[in-house]
């Protein structure tokens, strides 16, 4: 309580001389630049007078305020002379409180002192620490000191022009004289002494003193007031011009003062004051310069576009398609009396105004277009920047084609089908679609089986024979679709193309666009937008099919070593050990040997036997399995994915093999029956039985306190039975690819004997015919 009142008291004495301080400096200062008007008015202090006097008044001032405010202020008030203040208040304490004060720092206590702090805070408690201040003397000085200021402000609002001269002279240093007799004029304002400026911009004040009048003035001050409402003055600005210049005006010479007012965004009145003259009553009123509000194009599109007049509201900025027609309208903020138009370099040109909106027109635009309005309303205000709108000219593009072959490798058979899939697009429409192609003939030396496989990188010695090169329609448009999906075939057996040749294929698409270059420049490129260039080399079917067998003995590969990802799997399975521990099993046979040892007398007083606990699974066991559940689960997403990619390769070799007119039913039966559905029915059913099977074991896992073991056990084993048919079925598939490899290898050596046996026949006959020839001979 003691520290309390001290620190109220410190508290409040110091809110007390910042008051009384403050008052007291003021009223020292006020009487100070007094005194200083009051000579200089009277005694007109020279310029270096003025130049001393002025730090002087700021020493003394500086000192006032040190002495009166800052030194009493932040002063060190110790606690013995706050409690000297309660003694005083309160004779009863009878220097307890001081006591209390003085010996409250010390280390320990006695009972002495524990009394003497009870009394002084049981007295202190009792005594306000407002009480100890006389406010009515603090009151009297401070309503004297405002009343003095009050009235000081008064005599300098009423006598203004006196304080703005001493202001000008005695803080600026100016070189303003006290009243003379002198002339001075304003130029720019009408009979009611007012002018008007655009909002924003500058007004020129200029200024003119005549030189024939007994004093002419050496500098002009002038002081703006802002005004809200009604010419009145919410605030103000002084200026000073001491740069001057000599103009005549039939035949008298005038001094010529001007300055520049920047951006003037609130109209002002205008006080001047050069000599003994002083012109007030001058407004400098801002009005909003004129603009463009509303803005609209009409746009008149090419007859090509095929699209109705569109109406758009620009900012500063508009794109427009190259070879519309723009109707250009305004709307501005105010009646305007004329307007002017500046396309790009060329002279301005005078708008015509109709209904209030300027119009303007800018036929079949090719280029890009700058223009700028200038815009005088009726009281000669101009806007201040001119007001622009540039037209950015959209060159009509070429259609985007992306496509690809949808089963198709880079080889193909003579009689291959080509599906192309992907999207077509164009800024304004399309208007026709098509393939083009080149053929590359070759020939093969004579005695060169033609339908014999060779192998990718083997050696051939074929020479260019012939090209040929066309297109094919794919669909016709009217010229409006901006965006067509691309889904067409494309037959290579009507080229009449063999093994040995090669196919350049593309799809290209045209829009409608019919516009002529402007004049001086060069002819308009083709039209015709280009897909992606598509080689291809046409093989026989035998060779084909041993690229596909390629790859699909890569796929088998790819399948065996998932094979090995399963077991691996399976292994983690079969890591989990969820038999009962050696120390379960022997608490278990101490319990049933305890249970025998009970003698037949004590059988009748025992207890019933508690009932057999649980049978659970101990915590490491949960630990160990649970970590080897999570991984099984993660290795099985993988798998499914790998597997996923080894069924798109397979169904990328059967398109492959049905768009080169080589899928036979056994190879159908092959494909579909013994691997793709096989292995579909792995990723949509027996993988995600799986996963399921061991999200149950996890979660037999999270809940072992609860869950017998066999009820674990079972989750477990049946987690493992369902990757054991997994396995089976993996197994199976790949032996299919086994036997199709088998199959495969038995096909090729038939084809071999086969050539072996022509061979032999074709040697024969040419033996027959030279034994001919020997006996014609």
């Amino acid at each position: 309580m003691i520290s309390t009142k001290l620190r109220q008291l410190r508290v409040l004495l110091r809110v007390f001389t910042a008051v009384d301080g403050t008052a007291t400096a003021l009223f020292a200062i006020a009487v100070l630049l007094l005194l200083d008007l009051l000579g200089d008015r009277v005694l007109e202090f020279s310029y270096v007078a003025r130049l001393l006097l002025l730090p002087t008044l700021a020493v003394l001032v500086g000192v006032i305020v040190w002495k009166r405010l800052l030194s009493r202020l932040f002063c060190t008030v110790q606690d013995r002379q706050l409690a000297r203040v309660f003694e005083k208040r309160e004779p009863r304490l009878n220097e307890s409180l001081i006591t209390s004060v003085e010996l409250r720092r010390e280390s320990g206590s006695s009972f002495f002192l524990r009394e003497t702090t009870k009394r002084a805070t049981s007295l202190i408690d009792t005594i306000s620490v407002a009480s100890l201040f006389r406010y009515d003397r603090l009151v009297l000085r401070v309503v004297s000191v405002l009343f003095f200021l009050a009235a000081l402000a008064g005599l300098g609002y009423a006598f203004s022009e006196t304080t703005q001269i001493w202001f000008s002279r005695n803080i600026l240093l100016s070189e303003q004289q006290w009243p003379r007799l002198s002339r001075i004029s304003v130029e720019g304002f009408d009979e009611n002494g007012i002018a008007k400026v655009a909002r924003g911009d500058s007004f020129p004040l200029l200024i003119q003193a005549d030189t024939t009048a007994p004093q002419v003035p050496s500098s002009v001050a002038f002081q703006l007031r802002s005004l809200t409402d009604a010419k009145e003055a919410s605030s103000a600005r002084s200026f000073t011009i001491d740069q001057f210049g000599t103009k005549k005006v039939d035949g008298v010479e005038f001094r010529s003062f001007f300055h520049t007012i920047p951006e003037l965004l609130d109209s002002v009145s205008l006080s001047i004051t050069a000599g003994d003259t002083r012109i007030d009553g001058l407004t400098i009123e801002t009005v909003p310069p004129p603009t463009v509000i509303r803005s609209e194009l009409l746009l008149r599109f090419p007859d090509y576009m095929q699209r109705a007049d569109q109406i758009t509201q620009p900012t500063d900025r508009a794109f427009v398609p190259e070879g519309t027609t723009v109707l250009v309208r305004n709307w501005t903020s105010k009646p305007i009396r004329s307007a002017e138009i500046t396309r790009d370099n060329q002279p301005p040109a005078a708008v015509p105004i109709a209904d209030g909106a300027l119009s303007f027109t800018l036929p079949e635009l090719r280029t890009t277009t700058h223009l700028e309005w200038t815009l005088t309303d009726f009281d000669g205000i101009k806007n201040r920047k001119p007001i622009r709108l540039d037209l950015e000219i959209v060159k009509d593009q070429v259609p985007v084609i992306t496509s690809r072959l949808d089963g198709i490798g880079q080889a193909i058979t003579p009689i291959a089908v080509l599906p192309t899939l992907g999207e077509i697009t164009d800024d304004y429409g399309l208007s026709e679609i098509r393939y083009r192609y080149s053929v590359v003939r070759t020939q093969k030396p004579l005695g060169t089986d033609k339908e014999s496989p060779e192998p990718e990188n083997a050696q051939t010695d074929e020479t260019p024979q012939s090209d040929s090169e066309g297109t094919r329609p794919l669909a016709s448009l009217g010229g409006t679709i901006t965006n067509q999906p691309l889904h067409g075939t494309f037959s290579v057996a009507e080229l009449l193309v063999k093994p040995g040749d090669r196919l350049s294929l593309f799809v290209e698409a045209s829009d409608a666009c019919t516009l002529t270059p402007p004049d001086g420049e060069q002819a308009a490129p083709s039209r015709w937008g280009v897909g992606e260039r598509f080689e291809l080399e046409i093989v026989s079917a035998p060779r084909l099919k041993g690229i596909l067998d390629v790859r699909e003995i890569g796929l088998r590969q790819r399948f065996e070593a998932l094979i090995d990802e399963v077991k691996r799997t399976r292994g983690l399975l079969e890591e989990i050990r969820l038999e009962k521990t050696p120390e379960q099993i022997a608490a278990e046979k101490k319990a049933e040997e305890d249970a025998k040892a009970v003698k037949p007398n004590e059988k009748e007083t025992a207890k019933p036997p508690a009932p057999k606990p649980p049978d659970l699974i101990t915590e490491e066991q949960a630990t160990q399995a649970a970590y080897n559940t999570q991984r099984s689960l993660r290795d099985s997403e993988k798998e499914k994915y790998d597997l996923g990619g080894i069924i798109a390769g397979f169904q990328g070799i059967r398109k492959e093999m049905q768009n080169n007119q080589i899928f036979t039913p056994e190879a159908q039966q092959r494909l579909d029956d013994g691997i793709l559905e096989p292995m579909r029915s792995l990723v949509e059913k027996d993988f995600i039985d799986f996963d399921d099977f061991l999200n149950k074991l996890g979660g037999d896992l999270e809940k072992r306190e609860s869950v017998e073991r066999s009820e674990i056990q079972k989750s477990h084993l049946t987690a493992l039975t369902q990757l054991d048919r997994i396995l089976a079925k993996m197994a199976n598939i790949r032996d299919r690819m086994v036997q199709m490899e088998t199959f495969n290898e038995a096909i090729d050596l038939l084809k071999e004997i086969i050539k072996e046996q022509e061979s032999i026949r074709k040697e024969t006959n040419e033996e027959k015919k030279k034994q001919l020839r020997n006996l014609l001979e």
